[in-house]
């Protein structure tokens, strides 16, 4: 597996990212408004071409877009999604890797944990979350909300009582 043009390739297996691209930025931008709406600083953040173009800028080939800089950075050719062999010779994604257990509890859901406590909807980071639980075997998002028996393993907002954008803003930290 690796990634090129927007998509992640197998052999001639190509699965297309551009609609992950081009539909979560919706939800990011709304939550970082209501966040400085509230009072929050976000100097500090920078979108993720900002910041792969400032780290790896020298070695992307193509900056026209968050799929071509991520399709064309040299340093992450090579990299492979680990892969299963099953017995009849198909090849299936290792759900059980850090890809995937680390950047659901760590990634994804807390973007969604936060989105969700500045009362943004944030169907297609839903869908990826509902669609990659069960295979990770791991639980964040149940009935519409990040309440899931793993999220005190996780760094969403709702794992320490945070509930409301101050407390978010102000770091508060529920002692119950």
């Amino acid at each position: 597996f690796f990634f090129l043009g927007g998509g992640c390739y197998s052999g001639s297996v190509y699965i297309d990212f551009g609609w992950l691209f081009s539909t979560s930025p919706v939800g990011l931008k709304a939550t970082v408004e209501v966040l400085q709406a509230n009072g929050a600083d976000m100097t500090p953040w920078q979108k993720i071409d900002v910041y792969l173009l400032d780290v790896y800028g020298d070695v992307i080939d193509d900056k026209s877009s968050t799929d071509r800089i991520f399709a064309t950075n040299d340093a992450f050719r090579g990299l492979k999604a680990p892969v299963i062999t099953q017995d009849d010779g198909k090849v299936v994604p290792n759900f059980k890797t850090r890809y995937l257990t680390e950047d659901l509890p760590h990634g994804l859901a807390v973007l969604r944990g936060v989105a969700e406590i500045c009362g943004i909807e944030t169907p297609t980071m839903d869908k990826v979350l509902l669609w990659a639980q069960p295979l990770c075997g791991l639980e964040y998002l149940v009935d519409g909300k990040i309440q899931g028996k793993d999220i005190a393993t996780s760094g969403c907002p709702q794992r320490y009582g945070i509930t409301t954008v101050a407390q978010l803003i102000k770091g508060e930290i529920s002692s119950s």
